[in-house]
């Protein structure tokens, strides 16, 4: 079962639509102006502890977070409420 958090990282606002989580992510953090050194550094405030090529992989779509730990330091980094 996945966390809101994490939902929302994964499908974006319309569930209907669902949105790859490298489109996601990307279009999170560039609407909020960050970059992808700015995104690691705040995972790491929130317990991940993401590297910035970690970021970059991610937004690729080379990879995906494997842990809710990670997806969860995201989405409090991009400022995304879990209960959304």
């Amino acid at each position: 079962m996945s966390t809101p958090a994490i939902k929302v990282l994964i499908v974006g606002m319309d569930p209907l639509q669902p949105v790859p989580f490298r489109v996601r992510l990307k279009e999170l953090r560039t609407e909020r102006g960050i970059s992808q050194e700015d995104l690691a550094f705040e995972t790491k405030r929130h317990g991940a502890g993401l590297s910035t090529q970690t970021v970059r992989v991610y937004e690729s779509g080379r990879s995906r977070p494997s842990t809710p730990n990670a997806y969860e330091s995201l989405a409090k980094a991009l400022g995304v409420d879990p209960g959304d």
